[in-house]
Order: structure tokens, then C-alpha cells, then sequence
């Protein structure tokens, strides 16, 4: 999938505590999660739901609920994506420039 500005409703990068990362802050979060729900969020992006940025989201965010960097990075390699991201990424074709 080409990738497309997403606007906001998708965060522009990856936070350095994201989930997705690799090493540092972000593994760590991923590893402070409850057992079971690291397989639980890529199971459902598998089945291509989307997942909110944990800084956007109104438990632990400012509440603007956007789509995490990391997860559609995730879904990209995969070669899938969220309905929600597809829809993104027509609203903001549909913007004028």
C-alpha cells in the first residue's frame, strides 16, 4: 500500500514509547503490558481493526483518538490495512490542497 499523509486522524511517526518499536522505551511498554495482550492488539490488526495511539486514546491520551504510526507500519508489511486508515486516507484525498 503507498503510504499517504493520514491527516489528523492518524499520528505522522512512531512515539518513542510505541509498542512497535523494536528496543528501547517503546519494547518496554510492550512488555509491560498484560499477559496476552501484545498477541491480543496484532490479532486484531490482523483482522484489520486499527489501534490507537496509547498518547491519543481518553484513558491515557488527550483523547483524540488517533491511529498509531506503529500499527499501520505493522498492517504495511503485512500488505493489509484498517478500514478505518482506508477511509483516512480517502478523506484526505477528498481535501482540497
Amino acid at each position: 500500500m503507498k503510504r499517504r499523509a493520514l491527516g489528523a486522524r492518524c499520528m505522522p511517526k512512531k512515539c518513542t514509547h510505541c509498542p512497535f518499536h523494536t528496543s528501547g522505551p517503546g519494547l518496554a511498554l510492550r512488555r509491560a503490558l498484560r499477559p496476552k495482550r501484545w498477541k491480543a492488539i496484532l490479532s486484531a490488526l490482523s483482522e484489520g481493526k486499527f489501534f490507537p495511539c496509547h498518547k491519543t486514546t481518553t484513558a491515557t491520551g488527550d483523547g483524540s483518538n488517533k491511529v498509531c504510526r506503529g500499527s499501520i507500519e505493522f498492517q504495511e508489511k503485512r500488505g493489509y490495512s484498517s478500514a478505518y486508515v482506508r477511509l483516512a486516507q480517502w478523506m484526505d484525498s477528498k481535501e482540497p490542497r
